[in-house]
């Protein structure tokens, strides 16, 4: 389906090993051969996605990048043309702030380690399912005072793109 779409922005969502790849490969053949002096972007949410895109398309005049990668690049670009510099937080700023969190909530028993996984996105992190909610509820007040001061660290990145472009009237 994906392969003969029309559509010039094509979404695709699946489980694993459904068949993601050879169909974006598939789409993005047909649309080359269609349409050669047109730009392709393929964004995928791993390296290892990227890697394997990639290596599929790798004669193809396509953009292959995770969507932190390539929204840090489009911020770059911006930056350069609108003059203003990238801010993110660092993991030290980070932490900070989710310790006082934790101190604000009296939840002082928390493995800041585990805490600082989850937050930056591993959900898997091995502890039982309580304490992941406390990290649930403590990585969404996280996340509100980030957008109430207007910091962003890596995970932000699409978000801080869109920002950006929505401040400075860009589309991409």
């Amino acid at each position: 389906m994906a392969i003969n779409a029309s559509e010039p922005n094509i979404v695709i969502t699946a489980p694993p090993g459904s068949g993601k790849t050879a169909s974006i490969v598939g789409a993005i053949e047909k649309y080359s051969g269609e349409h050669p002096m047109d730009k392709i972007v393929a964004i995928t949410f791993t390296r290892k996605a990227a890697a394997e895109l990639q290596n599929r398309v790798a004669a193809l005049n396509t953009e292959i990048s995770t969507i932190h990668s390539w929204s840090y690049r489009q911020l770059q670009r911006l930056a350069g043309e609108y003059n203003f510099v990238i801010e993110l937080l660092d993991d030290n700023s980070i932490k900070e702030l989710l310790k006082q969190i934790c101190i604000k909530r009296k939840q002082l028993y928390i493995n800041q380690f585990q805490l600082f996984s989850f937050v930056m996105g591993n959900y898997n992190v091995d502890v039982d399912e309580k304490l992941k909610r406390i990290f649930e509820a403590i990585r969404q007040e996280y996340v509100k005072f980030k957008r109430k001061n207007c910091l962003y660290d890596f995970t932000d990145l699409p978000q801080y793109l869109l920002d950006m472009l929505i401040q400075y009237e860009e589309t991409i």
